[in-house]
């Protein structure tokens, strides 16, 4: 599977998003341009219970099954509470189509996620699980939960994500 596409997007999405972002912690912007239903909490790395939101653009949260091989892909891009910091959290299921999904190190089942102004931090979820209840045609609906425990690659930042969820529209990636 290539994962160049997802990794290349989330960049440019972290680039385009810390460019908009907003810093001042006196503003309620993070409720004006965010929706609960695309969300984290966040546990650990300077957070503590910290609800991180989706944007309301349904062009910055979405659903696609790759036509090759029928892996779904979920990706969800919004704020943290902390600074109003951008995040995008990418989560691959082997299949695109509903089930529950643990995560494992063969990356058939996956989650990643970026946060911060550059450089951004980057986690992958080391164990947890992806609930799918819905994924929908192109058009439709893709619908679930995710939680894990996270870490990056040099093993200096942990995280545990609990109550997320996702509730994003199935687009065509052809």
């Amino acid at each position: 599977m290539k994962f160049t596409m997802p990794f290349l997007f989330i960049v440019v999405m972290l680039v385009g998003l810390g460019c908009s972002s907003s810093t001042n912690p006196n503003d309620d912007y993070n409720k004006q341009h965010t929706s609960s239903k695309n969300r984290l909490t966040a546990n650990g790395a300077g957070f503590t219970n910290s609800q991180w939101r989706g944007y309301i653009t349904d062009s910055l949260n979405f659903a696609a099954t790759n036509p090759a091989d029928g892996v779904g892909s979920i990706n969800i891009a919004g704020l943290t509470t902390i600074l109003k910091q951008p995040f995008v959290c990418m989560i691959l299921v082997q299949e695109a189509k509903p089930g529950t999904y643990q995560i494992n190190s063969t990356l058939q089942n996956a989650i990643t996620i970026q946060y911060g102004e550059q450089p951004a931090t980057t986690l992958f979820a080391s164990s947890g699980t992806i609930e799918v209840k819905q994924f929908g045609d192109v058009g439709g609906w893709a619908k679930g939960s995710f939680s894990g425990d996270f870490v990056s690659l040099d093993g200096k930042v942990t995280m545990t994500v609990t109550d997320g969820a996702f509730d994003v529209k199935v687009v065509d990636v052809q």
